[in-house]
């Protein structure tokens, strides 16, 4: 079983997550930064693990009044003897990210395949390392949806975890506004 240091893997932060729109629509994208370098990997997630990514990044996890589904992996996880190793972006196909969790356990280790936002959310709640295929970083880079995107970022005004949670506030307040006192 290939390990991050087997393979050529590149030492990956969760950097920022983001609203940004593009193709005449909006999406949510969780930013890979490499340690050493400028080098980033934005990876396309849907709005409920942005969300989460958001929160976890501000911290805000523990505050919760109610567990999320990525701690209920963690805890499961921990309660069988485990405990998660990394995580691995590790292929792109037909404009897919694919990810591995790899799990120390009673038995072994464990390759257990995930989608990216997940596994990246269980990285953030248990502390584990990032890692991204260097192969998959290098095709990322040159591909022109990946270079329109982070052109759009780079050009935001305001970013990051908590300018997505409050563009968030403000389009359910807009949706579903309070009644008024007058009602």
């Amino acid at each position: 079983m290939p390990t991050a240091t087997d393979r050529d893997f590149l030492d990956m932060r969760i950097s920022d997550v983001r609203r940004i729109p593009h193709a005449g629509q909006e999406h949510h994208v969780v930013l890979l930064q490499e340690a050493e370098s400028d080098r980033r990997l934005p990876i396309w997630i849907g709005r409920e693990h942005a969300v989460e990514l958001a929160l976890r990044l501000l911290g805000h996890g523990p505050q919760l009044a109610r567990p999320l589904s990525s701690d209920l992996s963690a805890r499961l996880v921990q309660a069988l003897g485990g405990t998660v190793r990394e995580v691995r972006v590790d292929r792109l196909s037909k404009g897919t990210y694919y990810a591995v969790v790899v799990v120390d356990g009673p038995h072994g280790a464990a390759e257990v395949d995930a989608r990216p936002s997940d596994a990246l959310v269980l990285a953030l709640i248990v502390g584990a390392p990032v890692w991204a295929d260097r192969a998959v970083v290098e095709i990322t880079e040159s591909d022109e949806t990946v270079a329109e995107a982070l052109a759009i970022i780079d050009r935001q005004e305001i970013g990051g975890p908590q300018a997505l949670l409050d563009e968030l506030a403000e389009e359910a307040q807009r949706q579903d506004p309070p009644e008024s006192a007058a009602s």
